[in-house]
């Protein structure tokens, strides 16, 4: 029965044609998903077909231009999954710039996937500028033209009921709610996106904020956000998560009264993401504020004993490979070299990491760091057996990952996070590109095996922007297949956008039921599980594109 439910929820979508895709009258026998967003012209490039049947008489797919075949290709051997069929076409031989779509020729009629574009830097030039956008529209304490009015001006009330100014940041994912578990991240990943060459070539829109202008944004409120004294960061501004409607009417915009949000200090983890933060914006800016911010948070973290937790080590480590490249100061440099350590000695046999809460968000957060380390001190003593650990996580990604998308699976045993009943969870979107980030990191250091992870990193990719088993691209405005709803509170906004903020990435695809191994997506409805943006998706999505453009496509040195 949980089965039969779950093959139905997979073809759910093909019924909602009257949204999705006008080109369905009925729904097809055969689907195509590509990633809508389109591909890079000297990239990895493919189309997924998807079937209800053994597809023995499929052979071949099609690209179009209009009604000219362009190119021709064959399918891979047809893999079973969730009760369908699923098989690959490899199209990177063709590099010819403009729109196509893919196609296969069935029972006298032409079936075809959603339109892509083919172009130099593709991703970098369409979803970078997207993938900004949706930080700009979540600004808090302003108003944000189109959006919404200035808000939360009264942030924010003290544990001692004084009120303090933490007016700013970002509405952190659907709600209003101001958390610092991701914003550190996402500073960190637009200074690092601001970075990059080919970004500051683009012709940024006017109307928006560039990526610099965008991680000094997120900065400054992490500057409000650090205690006068002991120099550690707050965690959150919490509202909680009762309240739909415009976000200036939340509260009266008066400090100092009863509706004032409270302020919550619990935390540790965002103070060495916020140092790696800070000391990425001094090298961009190299404004004297952002390195004394770095060094002065960097003197508390290096003062206080590391957790026993990867992620914590993780960002450790990051925090002092940035600390590290500024000051070339070599006590930094035997801190990383210790979180370097716990990473190595933590990671599992088969060359994954232990499972943490948050996998299901930064789950590739530790291969990253490590590989930065890597990168930064390519000649340090401890580079040999840390490539040695990255070769086993390479082998590991191979073994565990999901044929025929190139995803990884939650574990050996299960291809999505094996939730209990009543327990959180979220789609995997964050898991599978904070791993593309470390792809497009580990392509870098391994050149021998670039060709398969970049196909891993790029597969990523593909999922979030539409070749997924619904063939909704989950970037809102990347492509031309999405959800009918997000969990957003600016559904209630009355711009005419229903909470659609362009360059959003939703939670994702996360499993059906405690039961049922298989892919679920809220097709008709807001749940937050899987349609609910959030910070860290777009960061993990900017370091990934920052990668992939400078680092490898290119064969810069860039980090």
């Amino acid at each position: 029965m949980m089965r039969t439910k779950g093959v139905f929820l997979l073809y759910a979508f093909l019924f909602l044609s009257a949204y999705l895709s006008p080109l369905w009258a009925q729904p097809p026998e055969i689907s195509l998903v590509v990633n809508q967003a389109g591909y890079d012209l000297g990239g990895v490039k493919r189309v997924w077909a998807q079937t209800p049947f053994f597809p023995q008489s499929l052979s071949q797919f099609q690209i179009v231009r209009g009604t000219d075949i362009v190119y021709t290709g064959n399918w891979t051997q047809p893999i079973q999954l969730w009760g369908c069929w699923f098989m690959v076409g490899d199209f990177s031989a063709f590099s010819t710039s403009g729109e196509y779509r893919a196609r296969v020729h069935w029972k006298g009629e032409h079936i075809e996937s959603p339109p892509f574009i083919i172009e130099p830097d593709r991703l970098l030039k369409w979803t970078g500028p997207l993938a900004v956008r949706f930080f700009s529209i979540q600004r808090c304490g302003t108003e944000v033209p189109g959006w919404h009015a200035a808000c939360h001006l009264d942030d924010a009330r003290m544990p001692d009921n004084t009120t303090r100014d933490l007016t700013g940041g970002w509405h952190d994912a659907g709600d209003y709610n101001k958390y610092n578990g991701f914003t550190p991240l996402a500073v960190y990943a637009l200074a690092k996106f601001a970075g990059n060459q080919a970004v500051q070539n683009l012709k940024w829109d006017a109307d928006f904020p560039t990526p610099l202008e965008e991680a000094l944004w997120g900065a400054i409120w992490l500057r409000k956000m650090q205690d006068p004294l002991m120099k550690t960061i707050a965690s959150m501004v919490f509202s909680g998560f009762e309240y739909w409607g415009p976000p200036e009417f939340e509260t009266d915009n008066i400090p100092g009264n009863w509706d004032d949000r409270p302020v919550f200090l619990l935390g540790w983890d965002e103070n060495e993401m916020t140092v790696a933060a800070y000391a990425v914006l001094y090298a961009r800016t190299q404004d004297s504020v952002w390195k004394n911010a770095a060094l002065e948070l960097w003197h508390v973290v290096a003062s206080h004993e590391p957790q026993d937790s990867v992620i914590h080590r993780a960002k450790r480590l990051l925090a002092a490979v940035e600390v590290y490249g500024i000051t070339g100061d070599s006590q930094v440099l035997r801190d990383a070299e210790e979180s370097a350590a716990y990473l190595l000695l933590v990671q599992e046999a088969g060359g994954g990491w232990p499972k943490w809460p948050s996998a299901l968000v930064d789950f590739g957060l530790p291969v990253a760091a490590l590989a930065e380390f890597v990168l930064a001190v390519p000649m340090n003593g401890m580079i040999g057996i840390v490539r040695d650990a990255l070769q086993r996580h390479i082998r590991y990604w191979d073994q565990c990952r999901l044929h025929p998308f190139d995803i990884p699976k939650w574990n050996y045993n299960n291809l999505f996070f094996p939730l209990s009943r009543d327990e959180w969870y979220v789609g995997q979107n964050g898991m599978y590109l904070s791993q593309a980030w470390a792809g497009a990191l580990l392509a870098r250091i391994f050149p021998q095996d670039r060709t398969r992870i970049i196909a891993w990193t790029q597969g990523c990719l593909d999922w979030v922007t539409g070749a997924n088993p619904f063939g909704i691209c989950m970037m809102y405005g990347a492509g031309t297949r999405h959800l009918y709803r997000y969990h957003h509170r600016y559904e209630k906004i009355l711009n005419g956008k229903n909470g659609k903020v362009p360059g959003a990435i939703c939670n994702g695809i996360s499993r059906e039921s405690p039961d049922a191994d298989l892919p679920y997506l809220d097709l008709t409805g807001n749940a937050w599980q899987t349609n609910e943006p959030w910070l860290p998706h777009n960061a993990f999505y900017l370091l990934t594109l920052h990668q992939l453009e400078s680092n490898i496509k290119k064969g810069g040195q860039r980090r």
